[in-house]
């Protein structure tokens, strides 16, 4: 498990700006491998900013922060992120979806089975990559960019 610690490869300080133009493999932990260069370059996710902004991550993030406060909804409302959440899943109240096999509930990661997933980022749920250290550490570097 990652800590929450940002650790990078570097020594020395480097100005945020230019880290987030960096690969992801900055990150400790983050395997320099090719199968990570596949995955990045099949979701355009080779920089920090990019990682920052993966739309994968993003939807994982949301779903959690609304099952925080969802409550409950009548069974036959609909919501639109059928585009990326599939079938029956998407039916699902946020905090069901946050246990869903994130292979199985969202289409585009399906060839990326969930050992690869669990391989490279240790993630198997919508929870789980809600919780992506990577995705943490890439948007607090992104947003804390234009200050440095």
């Amino acid at each position: 498990m990652h800590t929450l610690s940002l650790i990078l490869f570097f020594q020395s300080f480097v100005n945020l700006r230019v880290l987030q133009t960096l690969p992801p493999t900055i990150f400790k932990g983050l395997p320099q491998s090719s199968t990570f260069t596949d995955f990045a370059e099949e979701f355009d996710i080779d920089t920090v900013l990019k990682f920052s902004k993966w739309k994968h991550y993003l939807t994982a993030k949301y779903i959690k922060q609304g099952s925080l406060v969802e409550g409950t909804r009548d069974s036959s409302s609909e919501m639109n992120i059928d585009e990326i959440i599939a079938s029956p899943y998407n039916l699902e109240t946020f905090a069901d979806m946050l246990s869903v096999d994130v292979a199985d509930a969202m289409p585009e990661l399906a060839s990326w089975n969930t050992s690869v997933l669990l391989n490279m980022f240790d993630v198997v749920t919508i929870g789980d990559l809600a919780n992506l250290d990577f995705g943490k550490w890439s948007e607090l570097i992104v947003t804390f960019a234009p200050f440095n």
